[in-house]
């Protein structure tokens, strides 16, 4: 059984099908929002890199 994040919650187990599915739900969200975030921080830290060293491609 998996625990609960907090103390007077319940456990994902103890949930039925409708509040897992919210449960998923709101988790697929919040993934979404940091896999954005993260595109959006790579290409601005790669545009960085890019100024400061020149191109980012392998160079043989």
């Amino acid at each position: 059984m998996i625990k609960a994040h907090k103390e007077g919650t319940a456990t994902f187990d103890a949930l039925n099908y409708a509040e897992q599915a919210k449960s998923i739900n709101a988790q697929l969200l919040h993934i979404e929002a940091a896999i954005k975030a993260n595109i959006k921080r790579a290409v601005s830290e790669e545009g960085k890199a890019l100024k400061k060293h020149g191109s980012a491609t392998c160079k043989k």
